[in-house]
């Protein structure tokens, strides 16, 4: 905790922009981050807050208004949490901190943990699996009077972005190719300026083989490491890795995971994480974090951002070709459809998505939910199942565009995906570096270019690979497959199938909402069968209650 004689601050993070921000406050001297944010406050009030870029969260006392102020980032890199009851207010960059110390705000969110273990889900809910918990949104301030006894919540910045699919000209993708790289390039300087030597997480995808190229190719002899994920079950993505090591000259470091080591370790992730882990790629990540430290490194340099800024994943294809569709782009929806090798998709697999999006906007989330998830839900109690799908506002209506879908991902849905490397990192003492995530200029860049730059001829993140040519080799560069950060999530669970079985069977479940009963008894037809979704849930099932049984 910092102090200015006046006002006192608690600071986790960086500011990209502390140069600008001490030419407009006309500090010369060297001065913190958490001083010069408390010196903009006394300058601007809070229209300050508009002015941080980086990542962080932050909480200070404004002695004289005697109010107190929380604030996250602007994209959420860093979590922030608070509660509210009659008599206190708490403020914590994790949840346990909050609800280790004050017992009565310990109430479960149910519709949460049904999410969870339906989908996988929590970007849905504010609260996480607490009731009375709540995240603090990015890009949002939290105020709280002690003279008035009020709180308030307000965004200090929105995301400005373009909704249009436009028309593609070559001249203008070139001229955004040559602005992203640069953009990107400014990004990763901002991070390096302050490294003696740095960590890299890297899987052999664009995302990450681009941070590890860009740095190579900016700083020709920085000691830069690079760590990937290994497994017994498959080649995963080393190979591809091991294409990036060479053309880098990069330091090496093979991380082995193994279902042993998810199944004894599932309690301590679990417990830092503060709430259950959903898949394997958690703990592989997880165990990325602890190589790094253990090899002496304090940051890790993560490409979680990528996919929700250029549109990387499958499913964004089949918005971008509904909404050429929807806008007589005959020529742009043909050529695309003919490029679907690039893609990496089928005809099947476009008709499929297609009609399951038809089916939805019909027949209402629920109906479908029930018919492509009915194995799944047989395996619920009746009653949470039933007060589920009974709840107001459960399910997100369809967006109309590439770029709607975009926005909401980046906005609503990546923070939670970075809060898994964050408090990995975290455990260790350590910060995950996202040039993806918390570069400002480049997100803004980004997202006021047309959706129809953002796939073209089939390729995802189209404008990052053009940004890359020359700095990433073409064989990674031009790859169409998409694993993003594999791990053998079946091979895992499959082969600890039965300690799986055994702990369901013998864990409280003390929010009766698994039908464990079913479970165990259908558990040879069920788990045998080639569903893959429904493996994954009981993993999710098994998660979850480890982490119920300890969380205290």
């Amino acid at each position: 905790i910092q102090s200015d004689g006046i006002n006192y601050i608690a600071f986790d993070g960086t500011l990209h922009n502390s140069i600008s921000i001490k030419e407009k406050l006309q500090i010369k001297n060297e001065i913190a981050d958490a001083d010069l944010i408390l010196a903009a406050y006394n300058q601007w009030g809070e229209e300050a807050f508009s002015f941080l870029e980086g990542y962080f969260s932050l909480c200070f006392f404004d002695t004289k208004r005697k109010k107190l102020y929380a604030l996250r980032d602007p994209f959420g890199v860093r979590p922030l949490f608070f509660a509210q009851s009659s008599g206190f207010i708490a403020i914590a960059s994790e949840i346990r901190a909050i609800y280790s110390v004050i017992p009565e705000i310990r109430n479960f969110n149910r519709s949460m943990i049904f999410d969870f273990l339906l989908w996988g889900q929590i970007a849905r809910h504010s609260q996480h699996f607490f009731s009375d918990i709540i995240e603090l949104k990015p890009a949002h301030f939290l105020v709280y009077s002690f003279e008035y006894n009020t709180l308030k919540i307000k965004p200090y910045y929105a995301l400005p972005y373009r909704s249009c699919v436009g028309r593609f000209e070559t001249d203008v993708a070139h001229e955004a190719v040559v602005t992203i790289k640069q953009l990107f390039f400014n990004g990763i300087e901002k991070h390096i300026k302050k490294e003696k030597t740095l960590a890299v997480g890297l899987s052999g995808g664009l995302d990450s083989s681009s941070l590890c190229c860009s740095i190579a190719a900016l700083y020709k002899d920085f000691p830069l490491t690079a760590f990937t994920i290994t497994n017994e079950c498959d080649d995963g993505e080393s190979l591809l890795a091991e294409r990036i090591i060479n053309k880098t000259n990069t330091k090496w470091v093979k991380v082995l995971c193994t279902s042993r080591q998810l199944l004894d370790e599932l309690e301590d992730i679990n417990y830092y994480h503060n709430i259950p882990i959903f898949n394997a790629s958690s703990f592989a990540q997880y165990k990325l974090m602890e190589s790094a430290h253990q090899h002496g490194f304090t940051s890790l340099m993560d490409g979680q951002g990528s996919d929700e800024m250029f549109a990387g994943y499958s499913y964004y294809f089949i918005s971008f070709i509904n909404e050429l569709s929807s806008e007589w782009m005959c020529k742009d929806w043909i050529r695309e459809s003919k490029c679907l090798s690039n893609a990496n998709l089928s005809y099947k697999y476009i008709v499929s998505e297609t009609f399951k999006n038809y089916f939805i906007q019909i027949f209402g989330k629920k109906i479908s939910t029930a018919l492509s998830r009915k194995s799944i839900l047989s395996c619920i109690q009746t009653e949470a199942r039933q007060s589920y799908f009974h709840q107001e506002g459960s399910f997100n209506s369809t967006k109309e565009t590439l770029n709607d879908y975009l926005y909401e991902s980046y906005i609503e849905h990546l923070p939670h995906i970075l809060r898994w490397g964050e408090h990995s990192a975290a455990r260790f003492g350590m910060d995950c570096l996202m040039p993806f995530a918390d570069n400002k200029a480049l997100t803004e860049y980004v997202f006021n270019i047309p959706s129809i730059y953002k796939i073209h001829s089939g390729f995802s993140k189209f404008l990052l690979r053009g940004a890359m040519k020359d700095i990433v080799p073409d064989e990674i560069r031009l790859n169409k497959q998409k694993l993003g950060f594999y791990t053998p999530d079946i091979c895992w669970i499959s082969e600890i199938a039965n300690d799986i079985k055994h702990r369901i069977k013998g864990l409280p479940d003390p929010e009766n909402i698994i039908n464990k009963d079913f479970i165990i008894k259908n558990w040879d037809t069920l788990f045998r069968s080639n569903d893959q979704e429904f493996k994954r849930f009981i993993f999710r099932c098994f998660s979850y209650l480890v982490w119920r049984n300890t969380w205290e």
